[in-house]
Formats: C-alpha cells, sequence, structure tokens
C-alpha cells in the first residue's frame, strides 16, 4: 500500500512537471517559428532562391526593388503610409562649432549650466545694483526696529534723487567714523533729519529743521541733549537713530556725505510678525 501511494504520488508530479513543459514548449515553439518565417522573408526580399539579386532578372537587366510610385521614404498607391518616414540612421549627425563660445550657447548638453549662470548673473546684478537683504545689529533703531530684524534696501532711487526727510537709510561708514576705529566696509542704519541745505537744531527735546518742529512719533523718547543750529552742506545729510538717546549718529560724529549711502529701507521682511512697509 505504501509502495503504491508512494509511486502514485512519483506519476503524479512528473506528470504535472511534462506538462507545464508541455505548456511552455507550446508557446514558446510558435513565436521562435514566426521570427524564423520573418527573418527568412527579410533575406528572401534580397537575394532570390537561384542566388540572384532580387532587382536582378536572368538576362541580366533590372528590374526596380519597389513598385512603380513607391520607395524608401513614399507610401506605395493605397498604402496609408506617412511620408516622412525615412531609412535614415537614428544615430543623430554631429554637430561642429566654431568656437568654445559658440558651443557655450548652442550645444543642448550646456542647457542645464546656461540656465544656471543666467540666473546667477541676475541674482548679482539685483544684489548689486537694484536690492539687498540686510540685518538690524543693535537697537540703534528702536522701536523702528529690534536687534535680528530683517529688510530689504532699494538701491535704485538713490541714484536719481536725494534722500528725503523721513528715509530710513543704510550707508557706508563716513571718515568720521573710520577716524574712530570703524572700517571703511562697516554698515549703519539711520533716518534723515535733515536734508542738504536744511537748518537744523535740536532743544527742549525736539527736532526743529528750518524753524518747524518735526512730529516724530516714530521715536522711542525725546532726545537729552542739545545740538546745533546748522546747515546741512550740499551733497550731505544729517542722520539719527530713532532711539535718541542710544544712537551714535550725526549729532556725535557730523553729516553723512550722500555718496556713502547705500539705498534706502523699504520693507521689513523679518520677523513674519512685523511683515510691512517702512514708515517714513
Amino acid at each position: 500500500m505504501k509502495m503504491n501511494a508512494f509511486c502514485g504520488f512519483v506519476m503524479r508530479n512528473v506528470g504535472f512537471q511534462l506538462n507545464s513543459i508541455s505548456l511552455g514548449v507550446g508557446r514558446v515553439l510558435p513565436e521562435t517559428c514566426s521570427r524564423l518565417r520573418y527573418m527568412r522573408s527579410l533575406v528572401r526580399c534580397r537575394i532570390g532562391d537561384d542566388g540572384r539579386t532580387e532587382g536582378e532578372t536572368t538576362s541580366g537587366s533590372h528590374r526596380p526593388l519597389f513598385p512603380e510610385g513607391a520607395g524608401p521614404g513614399v507610401s506605395p498607391p493605397g498604402g496609408g503610409g506617412d511620408e516622412d518616414e525615412s531609412f535614415e540612421s537614428s544615430t543623430p549627425p554631429t554637430v561642429s562649432y566654431a568656437n568654445w563660445v559658440e558651443r557655450f550657447m548652442k550645444d543642448p548638453k550646456w542647457d542645464d549650466f546656461r540656465t544656471f549662470t543666467a540666473s546667477f548673473a541676475v541674482a548679482l546684478f539685483v544684489r548689486f545694483f537694484v536690492m539687498e537683504p540686510r540685518f538690524i545689529p543693535s537697537t540703534s533703531m528702536f522701536p523702528t526696529f529690534d536687534i535680528g530684524d530683517q529688510l530689504l534696501v532699494e538701491k535704485v532711487s538713490n541714484l536719481v534723487k536725494a534722500p528725503e526727510v523721513g528715509d530710513v537709510v543704510v550707508f557706508k561708514a563716513p571718515d568720521a567714523l573710520v577716524e574712530r576705529g570703524f572700517t571703511p566696509s562697516d554698515v549703519f542704519i539711520k533716518r534723515v533729519v535733515g536734508a542738504e541745505g536744511d537748518k537744523v537744531f535740536i532743544k527742549d527735546g525736539e527736532v526743529f529743521v528750518n524753524g518747524i518742529r518735526q512730529d516724530e512719533t516714530f521715536t522711542a523718547e525725546r532726545p537729552n541733549y542739545e545740538w546745533g543750529p546748522a546747515t546741512v552742506p550740499s551733497g550731505s545729510v544729517m542722520v539719527l537713530g530713532d532711539n535718541r538717546n542710544n544712537s551714535f549718529d550725526s549729532h556725535l560724529w557730523g553729516f553723512l556725505p550722500r555718496r556713502n549711502i547705500i539705498g534706502k529701507a523699504v520693507l521689513r521682511y523679518w520677523p513674519l510678525t512685523r511683515v510691512g512697509f517702512i514708515e517714513r
């Protein structure tokens, strides 16, 4: 009984394997035969059974390989082929360039690098000639700015017109500050309180410009010092910090030459809770 059961198990498994092999061959064999017939047709299309070229007759003359009106890239009469088809190689033709500049501008392999270069050039142009970011390192402009505030400084308007009273300007250290130990590359931010030709003085905690008391709602406190009167010279402005009593500004080191001005602060973009344009 045990032997019979074992023999039955073996025969069933052998039968299953043979059946799987036959099914696999049944699927593969027709496909293989089809490929062989296709290859044979390609060969016989060019060489006849008697060894002559398909286009050559027994008399030595040649007959056209394609029917009249047909040929490579031409659809036969009645066919629906695409007239743009051709038997050209799929390998793209080699393109030569006159110099490296032309290669850089036209070679598709350099597309990404061209995009990066153009973007970088635009960023540099904007950074040096249009607008730049700055951050506040001190409390000299409090409460308008606090430490860590970040803002955008616009540079174009300073090239076409002089700063006006109320503008907040960013500038490099003038000679008067360099003489006190600062470097020419040190940058400061203050508010313009007097333009060139204005007569300015500070008295009784008030700032007067051309005899008119200034209404300064943006300051932290009234100044506890007196200054002036003095007239702002040509090509200069007078600047003070909004934190009047805690600012190193024109009332201590003099007027600011306009050539030292980098630009005008126009927008605070950080922190997000205080985003907005700068008030004059």
